[in-house]
């Protein structure tokens, strides 16, 4: 038989539910979720949960001027992948922090909205760069299996690699502390290699 719930009963269900339900960065609207790991020798994350030594999985993707860019290619240069999607104009004050910081040739952005009308990596460059009043010399890639692999859930997402192809730290969620990106930067870029090797 069938039973109809007052709904005073199924409100601290509701809420429960609405507590326990995560917010992870911006899946099609506006949203301040931030969520950064530190991830070098096995250290802790910001959730103070241990993790292993993280390789960057392999990747290949041609830019919108038609570079190519692979995980092998990159070996001996640190490096940061920008994972976002043409929509996301939430995700424009992170992309403005990072190209700030990062100097050429480490910042790769990446579409992970494989749709049609979001195939076009000269277009989004140009209308982002319209919409930030700035010139981003940058390699925009259309890489949704990228963002796959590397388990991009929300965006904007960032991780940071260094020369063994070692993911030394991640943000998911808005970020626009300069600072803090510098830091984080020069411990992928100065920080000791992480083989273990002196």
């Amino acid at each position: 038989m069938f039973r109809v719930y007052h709904p005073r009963r199924l409100l601290p269900f509701l809420l429960v539910i609405l507590i326990l339900t995560p917010m992870t960065g911006c899946t099609s609207e506006a949203d301040d979720t931030q969520r950064s790991s530190t991830l070098n020798d096995g250290t802790n994350t910001s959730d103070n949960v241990t993790v292993n030594v993280n390789q960057i999985p392999p990747f290949s993707m041609t830019s919108h001027d038609g570079t190519s860019y692979s995980s092998h290619g990159l070996i001996g240069t640190s490096y940061v992948l920008y994972f976002s999607a043409q929509w996301c104009s939430h995700c424009h004050p992170t992309l403005t922090a990072l190209d700030n910081v990062i100097p050429l040739n480490r910042l790769i952005i990446i579409g992970k909205d494989a749709r049609p009308e979001y195939e076009n990596m000269s277009q989004w460059k140009s209308e982002t760069e319209e919409s930030l009043n700035r010139t981003l010399d940058r390699p925009f890639c259309l890489g949704p299996e990228v963002a796959e692999d590397n388990g991009v859930a929300g965006i904007p997402f960032f991780r940071m690699v260094n020369e063994t192809g070692i993911i030394v730290y991640e943000h998911m969620g808005l970020f626009t502390d300069e600072v803090e990106i510098s830091r984080q930067w020069n411990l992928t870029w100065f920080g000791p290699p992480s083989n273990g090797s002196g």
